[in-house]
């Protein structure tokens, strides 16, 4: 006799904690925005400047 089947794993679907606005952003701006700007020189020009660097 065999052993019953193990039953199937429970699908899990990737849950991220960073909103998609978000995600690659490299730096926030004054204003709340966020830039992915891949140089500092320029990044978040318009914004009021960077606030915080990612």
């Amino acid at each position: 006799m065999s052993a019953p089947a193990a039953p199937a794993p429970a699908q899990v679907q990737a849950v991220s904690s960073v909103p998609a606005a978000i995600q690659g952003a490299t730096a926030r701006c004054q204003d709340g925005e966020y830039s992915s700007s891949r140089h500092r020189q320029g990044t978040c020009s318009g914004h009021g400047g960077v606030a915080q660097w990612l």
